[in-house]
């Protein structure tokens, strides 16, 4: 069991997937895993650090010792800036007394073949590392130029020497081997104490924990944070029609800059007061309260209200981050929730067992893809398409914006058979997990 947890970064306020990701500790433990070296490439956010530190947590689980080495994907500054060595007893070592390491590059999809190569090269002249095991991750269902797909990586690795060479696609299309779940202690953790400590957070506001209310929290990180903004509210809420049930919505967008600010509430009034031939929402609430939340007092900035003419009473807060822990919190109780790149679907799928709505990036499309197909197995045109309302963001190459306002007058019902097919697919989903591919890399 864990004792303490080794922050990579500590920033006050975080946003879902930022760098503000643990390796724990495994003390205890005897040494029994081989030495390892992840080679962890980044960019913006946090996400690719996150998948490392996950790798990290699995190796001291296998009793490794651990070298991190961040590389700058956007050629900043020197490759091992930042470098961090961790193993069971909290730390100890130096890159320089790995023996053999076997190398993990994680993601390696962000990174050139080009600058792969070089730093490996750099890497074992500086510290004496023979070229024996070396694998390759990538994230999830990567749209990648056909110069940057894992074959040409491992033909170059191959050629500078390198004795083994694995390549693994995270993910859930053809050949991938799932998401790498959060570690099972958190998962408890925030079980645990999700409720007690929503309950003194919403206390703090002079606000209650209401039982028979929904909650949706979403995680945007796309510049389409607007329109899927609205067309999570508008689904979800079309998707809880005729509760009467007050309804509240914790929105997390990265890109909350002040343009947004200023136009979301009317964008989120055009959709609420939505009438046509097939929708009608103002017939779904009584009144809605839209808010944005302020990232150093947490106290919420009234913006504007909405007349309904139906029952249950909507909040809409608006936030560019949440601390990680009532992120945590909010996603255990979510109803429904919303997720962008690989980490939050990670989080939600570990934490839920449920696959949330996607901000589809349009590098992730092959993801979306995946996902709508994995229904269309299970459940044929009628779940495919129920997955395809889930999904917004922009084509590839087009930058066509893909999104579906479900219609909400007539019979919106969904059948037994479509709700059983969305639990088969949240079920298959959640368990496709890649952590025993991972462990098979470390042990001797």
């Amino acid at each position: 069991m864990p004792i303490n947890h080794i922050a990579a970064y500590t920033p006050q306020t975080v946003v879902p997937n930022s760098e503000n990701q643990s390796v724990q500790d495994f003390s205890g433990k005897s040494i029994r895993g081989r030495d390892v070296v992840i080679i962890n490439p980044f960019c913006e956010g946090g996400g690719d650090h996150a998948l490392a530190n996950k790798i990290a947590n699995l190796a001291l689980e296998e009793g490794c010792r651990v070298t991190i080495v961040p590389v700058s994907a956007n050629g900043g500054g020197e490759s091992d800036s930042g470098q961090r060595n961790i193993s069971l007893h909290g730390g100890g070592h130096d890159a320089s007394s790995l023996s053999n390491p076997v190398f993990i590059v994680a993601p390696v999809g962000i990174l050139t073949t080009e600058k792969l190569g070089e730093t490996i090269n750099r890497l074992c002249d500086q510290y004496q590392f023979p070229k024996g095991d070396i694998a390759l991750i990538e994230e999830m269902d990567l749209l990648a130029s056909p110069s940057q797909q894992l074959p040409e990586r491992q033909e170059l690795l191959q050629k500078m020497g390198f004795g083994k060479v694995d390549a693994f696609n995270l993910g859930f299309g053809k050949g991938a081997i799932g998401y790498l779940p959060v570690d099972p202690l958190t998962v408890n953790t925030v079980k645990d104490r999700f409720e007690g400590e929503l309950v003194k957070l919403l206390d703090s506001c002079n606000l209650s924990l209401a039982k028979d209310s929904h909650y949706h929290l979403a995680y945007i990180s796309s510049d389409t944070c607007i329109t899927a903004s609205q067309v999570f509210i508008a689904n979800t809420l079309t998707e809880n029609k005729g509760s009467g049930k007050n309804a509240n919505y914790v929105m997390v967008l990265r890109q909350l800059d002040g343009y947004a600010k200023k136009v979301l509430p009317n964008k989120v009034s055009e959709i609420l007061n939505l009438r046509s031939q097939q929708h009608d929402f103002p017939a779904l609430f009584a009144k809605a309260n839209i808010a944005f939340a302020d990232p150093d007092t947490g106290r919420l900035e009234n913006n504007m209200e909405i007349k309904g003419e139906g029952q249950g009473q909507l909040n809409i807060v608006f936030a560019n981050a949440l601390p990680q822990n009532i992120f945590h919190d909010f996603m255990c109780l979510a109803h429904s929730g919303m997720a962008s790149g690989d980490q939050s679907l990670g989080e939600f799928l570990s934490l839920t067992g449920k696959m949330p709505y996607y901000d589809m990036q349009p590098w992730k499309q092959p993801l979306a893809e995946a996902v709508k197909e994995a229904g269309a197995e299970l459940g044929g045109a009628e779940l495919k398409q129920a997955v395809a309302e889930r999904i917004i963001g922009r084509q590839p190459f087009s930058g066509r914006m893909a999104y579906q306002i479900v219609p909400n007058l007539g019979q919106t019902e969904r059948s037994a058979e479509l709700n059983h097919g969305l639990n088969a697919l949240d079920t298959l989903i959640s368990t496709r997990t890649a952590d025993r591919h991972i462990r098979a890399l470390l042990t001797p």
